[in-house]
């Protein structure tokens, strides 16, 4: 009985987070922001988006007049999919997002994004399942403080993913343990990104968060 309570528990979660509403009906101090700035090194690409979000029900929100939200001054554009609104910057790496959000009362507020110190990684063609791979990240160290650095090994699902957060660190470990399960003599993904995540600089009493990341080159690389 406990598991069927616990199943129907979920579902409503879930389908109360795919469900949507206009902000026109929704109380604007219960409005969150959750703002993402993204540079994909391997492209040249730059991404920013924001999603916003009822509180009280956890229900996606799509702006309607007079609310608005804006990207260095241009209009951001809805994703209807996944309803968010995103800006991307196709072979150019933008370095500063101003967003400015204004309400259904239209109060206005500013959150900038600056991208992240960029992370590469070193001339590795090789990963080994008989020991321990140190991989030393070209760029600065982890700052510690909400910033995580992560390597991530994998094509279409991960085989590893490896992460420190330790202020001060310059590499991380992948275990000879997490590569056990590749047999192919075909090379992998490999890349590695720089991630921050910080509280909103302005915001309604319902909070949000500001990412910034930066992802590295690919490497495609053998497993032995």
């Amino acid at each position: 009985m406990k598991s069927k309570l616990l199943l129907i528990a979920l579902s409503l979660l879930l389908f109360a987070g795919c469900k949507k509403h206009k902000s026109e009906v929704t109380d604007p101090d219960h409005i969150q922001q959750e703002i993402w700035h993204i540079y994909d090194a391997d492209n040249n690409d730059t991404y920013f988006g924001i999603r916003f979000y009822d509180t009280d029900w956890y229900t996606r929100v799509i702006l309607s007049p007079p609310s608005y939200i804006t990207l260095n001054g241009i209009a951001m554009n809805f994703n209807e999919v996944n309803s968010f609104y995103e800006s991307k910057y196709l072979n150019e790496q933008v370095q500063s997002g101003t967003f400015l959000y204004s309400d259904t009362w239209e109060r206005k507020y500013t959150n900038n994004t600056t991208l992240e110190p960029s992370v590469e990684l070193p001339e590795v063609d090789t990963l080994y399942k008989s020991k321990d791979n140190v991989i030393s990240w070209i760029g600065a160290p982890c700052a510690g403080s909400g910033e995580t650095i992560t390597v991530h090994v994998g094509i279409a699902l991960p085989l590893a993913t490896v992460s420190t957060s330790q202020a001060g660190a310059t590499s991380v470990t992948i275990k000879a343990s997490d590569l056990a399960l590749w047999t192919s003599d075909l090379p992998i993904r490999v890349y590695i990104n720089r991630t921050t995540s910080g509280a909103l600089q302005m915001g309604t009493m319902a909070g949000g968060k500001i990412q910034t990341r930066y992802d590295s080159k690919v490497r495609w690389v053998h497993i032995k």
